[in-house]
């Protein structure tokens, strides 16, 4: 989930090309820190994770802390799922070991991104 400018500031500018190295499939979906992403754009990276999941591959997802832009990422995917946003921030929080996510609008953005898919609006 980091920009391109945190990644460096991070020292993981060449995340890529470990990966690859290791034969990591590695996909970057970069949203500002304590940001929201565009929403199309986001229920559709929701819906190829899903669908790894679904065919049995494994999945890792971070930013920087693991808090708000992972948290927001792997509640939705649970919600994908078919899970409550509740139960998925519930489930997220606990496997973080802390409380996800990092703002309130994240928090509304995993809400409404619940609401869409349990209203039947496409997220892949």
């Amino acid at each position: 989930m980091l920009p391109v400018e945190e990644a460096v500031d991070l020292g993981m500018s060449q995340e890529a090309d470990h990966c690859a190295a290791f034969g990591i499939c590695f996909q970057s979906f970069p949203i500002a820190d304590f940001g929201l992403p565009d929403r199309a754009s986001f229920a559709s990276l929701i819906g190829d994770v899903k669908a790894s999941l679904e065919a049995g591959k494994h999945i890792a997802i971070h930013c920087r802390a693991g808090i708000g832009r992972s948290g927001m990422v792997a509640a939705c995917i649970l919600i994908a799922l078919g899970e409550t946003a509740q139960t998925a921030v519930a489930r997220t929080s606990q496997a973080r070991g802390v409380s996800i996510p990092d703002t309130v609008e994240q928090g509304d953005f995993i809400a409404s991104f619940a609401q869409a898919a349990n209203s039947g609006l496409s997220i892949n």
